[in-house]
């Protein structure tokens, strides 16, 4: 009967979620991970435009064996985008 798979189909993807929730809860926020070879623009961006903390790692590149530097910061899922964008335009 197609209208129980429908159903079948709705009642699943309902629980799925429901149990995201209660794993995760309503606060779902993003770790975002950057390296760029400007870090020190996008950290002060970061931190001034969008009132956020931000962690600084000493990395390796796993192919060319450089030292590098990535930020880590963590955000609220619907300030992603706006974060994306600010980092894209710096580099």
């Amino acid at each position: 009967d197609v209208d129980r798979v429908l159903y079948s189909l709705i009642s699943l993807f309902i629980i799925g979620r429901v149990v995201d929730l209660v794993q995760v809860g309503f606060d779902r926020s993003k770790n975002v991970m950057i390296i760029s070879e400007v870090s020190d623009e996008v950290n002060k961006m970061i931190i001034e435009k969008m009132d956020r903390g931000v962690t600084h790692l000493a990395i390796q590149g796993g192919f060319e064996r450089r030292e590098k530097e990535m930020l880590m910061c963590v955000i609220p899922e619907k300030e992603f985008h706006t974060l994306k964008e600010e980092v894209l335009a710096i580099d």
